[in-house]
Formats: structure tokens, sequence, C-alpha cells
């Protein structure tokens, strides 16, 4: 009986199979094949594996159809020889897939569900299904290194029997296990290697470089962009995430799809708003000095020191997530201020000659993020003073406004000024919370002069940019347009004018101990001892650990009596 020879040049031209079309079949069979085809569902016992692996390589995968050639290559033909004479030994040597010859012990009606069962499936289905069988199928040795199993039925086989009872083109199959072995956990689109098309690399790229900007950006308050420290250049960026996640496209895309796809992360060569005293002086010292070896000693002081923000940065962050996935033992708040024109009344668009800044009515907006519950805005006309009475009142607010569901434990992250929030006065009202058993734990965060552009900051852009776009003519108009600019935030958000605030200050100054020692440090932490509310202070987060050097171990002598006065207009005494 004559045997086809297998088809091993139509093996060697399969390629992977992401850019090939989806056929119905291969049009490769004859009329030998027919026959064998149909031998294999209608018997169940044992089988000569030469001529079925015949038909398997006959059958060869949809992706090895069709394949696109690249102009100027010869196209090849695939020839079939028939020989007349073929001796059963050399038949069975041709048919074994291994030493072992586990194929033999596959039964027809096995091998026939399993590769009808994979050919059911579409190209994209196969490649899906076929990466879950390695993850699935898979396991570390003692020298880590990948080993896996293939089962047809119940008999455990080869790599290569497994893959041409299946039917799948050996170039494919190694093609893919190589990708597993990469770290490749789910297949790429099979069109993605078309132009415009992003690859593994490109969208890594993109999402390390948008986490390196939420690590050490500055968002800034007037529009929707991250401004990088100063010293960095986007080599210096590149290298870092390299360092991180060597899986990433080359350094020239990299510059390429950052100045084409993420413009909203800059590098300012001149910062519009506070500076950091470090930033400056280390700036100042590196322009003034061409000697390498003092240049390199200051740039790595440098980046010390923005590695540094970056991990108080991180804190807040971490202190985000707790509130955001446990709201029940953690609330996270951040209040800070907004300073821009746009809030002036009216503004008009386009804005006539005649309407000076002098003209227009002047306002205020204090921000108040409650992470994972809501977003609040407070407007005042200027006409109380911005001082520590500000804060307590906006906190107070939030209290009653969530007051069915606090929390044990309250983080708060605050600008870092002396005249609204690090100072005696609002430490002795969070002092006062523990006492009365609002809170049982409260830390305080204060990021670094200079580094205090927050997630606060991209609220207050957006209500910028929303403002800028349209005429908001009166103080009504204000009150609507702040919500509008957030129709599709996750959580709710208000504005609201302030009416009267309490002058908590007066209330609680007689029974306040003075405070020393407090500057410095930027992370407070209040706890209950004893019935008392004791403070301890850390310089940064990172310092391993808390120390009493505020001066005195409890902030509050004793609790005031009634109920605070409210803050007249006239008042306007400083902090």
């Amino acid at each position: 009986m004559a045997v086809l020879d297998p088809l091993t040049e139509l093996e060697s031209a399969a390629e992977p199979d992401d850019a090939l079309p989806n056929t119905q079949m291969t049009g490769l069979q004859t009329e030998l094949e027919s026959e064998a085809d149909e031998d294999l569902h209608c018997e169940t016992g044992p089988w000569t594996p030469g001529i079925f692996i015949t038909e398997l390589e006959s059958d060869a995968d949809e992706d090895a159809c069709h394949i696109p050639r690249k102009r100027g290559k010869k196209r090849r033909h695939v020839t079939f020889q028939l020989e007349s004479s073929c001796s059963d030994q050399e038949q069975k040597k041709r048919g074994r897939c291994c030493s072992t010859d586990c194929l033999a012990r596959v039964t027809r009606a096995d091998a026939a569900a399993a590769r009808i069962a994979f050919k059911e499936k579409s190209l994209g289905d196969q490649r899906t299904w076929l990466m879950e069988y390695f993850r699935t199928h898979s396991s570390r040795s003692e020298n880590e290194s990948l080993q896996f199993s293939y089962n047809i039925g119940l008999e455990q086989v080869c790599a290569t029997a497994w893959h041409q009872v299946v039917g799948i083109v050996r170039s494919r199959f190694y093609y893919w296990q190589k990708q597993f072995r990469d770290g490749l956990l789910y297949p790429l689109p099979a069109n993605c290697l078309r132009k415009g098309h992003k690859i593994n690399k490109t969208l890594n790229a993109k999402t390390e470089l948008n986490a390196f900007a939420r690590s050490y950006g500055d968002r800034m308050p007037d529009r929707e962009s991250v401004n990088l420290p100063h010293g960095f250049t986007k080599r210096e960026v590149y290298r870092r995430i390299r360092q991180d996640n060597a899986e990433v496209c080359s350094e020239t895309h990299f510059k390429r799809i950052w100045r084409k796809e993420e413009q909203h992360i800059t590098i300012p060569k001149v910062n519009r708003f506070s500076k950091c005293d470090v930033c400056t002086e280390l700036k100042m010292k590196l322009g003034k000095t061409n000697d390498k070896d003092v240049r390199r000693q200051l740039i790595a002081q440098h980046q010390k020191h923005v590695e540094k923000q970056s991990s108080e940065r991180q804190k807040y962050y971490k202190h985000i997530r707790k509130a955001k996935s446990q709201p029940e033992k953690y609330m996270s708040v951040i209040i800070d201020g907004m300073d821009q024109h746009c809030t002036s009344i009216p503004q008009l668009h386009p804005t006539p000659k005649a309407l000076s800044y002098n003209d227009q009515l002047h306002t205020h907006i204090t921000g108040a993020l409650v992470h994972g519950r809501g977003q609040h805005a407070y407007i005042d006309f200027n006409e109380y003073p911005h001082d520590s009475n500000l804060t307590i009142n906006f906190l107070l607010n939030i209290l009653v406004r969530y007051a069915d569901s606090l929390p044990p434990v309250l983080y708060l992250q605050l600008d870092n000024t002396s005249r609204e929030n690090k100072n005696r006065h609002l430490f002795s009202f969070l002092s006062l919370l523990l006492e009365l058993n609002i809170f049982k734990k409260i830390k305080v965060g204060f990021l670094m002069v200079g580094h205090t552009h927050e997630d606060i900051d991209q609220f207050f852009s957006r209500i910028a940019t929303h403002l800028k776009k349209r005429s908001t003519p009166s103080f009504p108009k204000l009150l609507q347009a702040i919500p509008a600019a957030f129709h599709k935030a996750h959580c709710p958000t208000t504005a609201e004018r302030i009416l009267h605030l309490f002058d908590v200050r007066k209330w609680l100054l007689p029974h306040q101990h003075s405070m020393c020692y407090h500057s410095k440090p930027h992370i407070f932490k209040f706890a209950l001892h004893q019935g008392k509310a004791t403070l301890q202070t850390k310089d940064w987060s990172t310092t391993p650990h808390w120390r009493d050097n505020t001066g005195i171990n409890h902030i509050l002598s004793s609790h005031p009596d009634g109920q605070p006065t409210l803050v007249t207009i006239s008042s306007r005494s400083g902090s």
C-alpha cells in the first residue's frame, strides 16, 4: 500500500499564527487521506501511527494556509510523492513520535475527540485555549525551569504526539510555548502587528510612564497636566522605567509615544508655582559648575531627594486605597485651597474689553476630597480670615455630612502651612475629636513644600478647565457649574457658599497647652492613652520610630463648655 511522505515542507513554511487568515480547509488532502480520515471516526481500537501521522500532517492547521509572502520571494510548492514499495518497518519508524512510541497508545476515539474539540474553535479561541493549557499543565522543577505535561484522553504523551494529534503545526506549537515561557499569559490580538496597533512593549511603556508620573509628578491646579521635577530628562525617565521593567520599547519609540500620546506629562523649564528649596538650591549649584564629579554628586543628591518625596506620596496613596477598600475602618480626607482668577464673577466668553479685573467679585474656593465618598467645594468672598478656623469648619462640615458612617481611623492630608494647618489650634481640635470618642486614631500628613500638588489639584484643574469654556455671569451659575464639571464622576460633587464660621480657635484657646518643635515633622499621629489624646511625630513616613518631641504629652488640659461663637465678618485677625 502506498503511503504519503510527511509534509515536512509545509511545516517548515508555517509562520506564527498572528498574521494568518482564518480558513476552513487546507485543500491538501488526497483520496488516500480522505479514507484515513473516515477510518479515524469509525474505528476505536489500536491503530498504526504511520498512516495517521501522514493524515495529521496533511490536515495542516488553518494558520498554515494561504501564508502571505513578502514580495520577491519565490512561491513554494508542496509536492506529494507516492512510494510504491515501503516496508512495514519504515512505515512504523515514520510514525514514531518518541523513543517510547507513546502515540501508539492513544486510541482513535480519543485522538478524534481531541482533534475535533480543537478544530471547532476559532483561531483566537485556539490561541487562548492553548495558553490556558500551558498554564494548567506546567510546573516548576527544582532548578526553576518549566516542565510541561500533555494528555490525550487518559494517556500521557510527549509534546510531539500531542501537537500532532490535536492538529497544531509544529512551528505554531513551539512559538506559543516560547511566548508562555517568556511570561505571556494571554495571547495578543491577531491583528496586533498591523499599522497603528500597539504591541505589548509599547503598552507597557505607556503604563509605566503614567505610573512614574503619578509617583514623582505634581498635578497642576489650572490645567490637566502633570509636571515632573525639573532635574529629570526623558532619557533619565526611560532609564528608570527600563530598570524596573525590561519589557518596554526602545528609547526612540518611548520618546515618540511620549511626544505624541502623553503630552500631559511634561518636564517644565520654569516652575510657575511654589518651588522646593532643595530643588532650587541644587539647580543653582548645577548651573554654576562644569565639573563632572561635582555634577554627578549633585544629580545623585537630587535623585535621592526626589525618591523621598515619592515615598511620601506613595504613603498618601496607600491611605487612599485603604479608605476606598475598607470604608468601615478608614476615612481619608484632603483639604486645600484653590487660587484661580477664573472663579471671579462675572466670567464672560468672549471677555468684553470693558470688563476689568477690578470690576469682578473675587471668590475663593476650598476643596475637600473624601476619598471613595464624595468631593466638595466651599466658596467664600474673602470676608473671613483664611486661618485655622477655616480648616476646622470645613472638617466639621465633612464630619456632619458623613456622621452616620464615620470609621474609627481618620487620615487627614493638609497643605504644609502654619497659618491654616500646622498649628496648635487645629491639633487641639483633633485631640478633642479623639477624647469625645468620635475617632480612635487620627494621622495627619504634610507633603514636602514645593511637592504638594496632589489629586486635590486635579480636582481644581477640572473646575478651571470647565469654567474657561463657559460664562458664569452670577454666583448661582458658579454653584451650578462646579458639579457640572464632574458629570462623569463616580462619587457625588457638591458646591456651597460659606455662610458662617464657628470661632473654634477662641473656644479652645483657654484649654490648650503651648507647643514647640512641631514645624519640622511631616507626620503626626493622635491616639488615646488613658482617655487623653497624645501626639507623636515623625519627620517622614519612612522614619522608623515615632517620637514625643512636641514638648507636651497632652495638648488639651480640659474640655471647653458650651459651644463656640460665630466669627464676625469684621474679625480679620491673623493666625
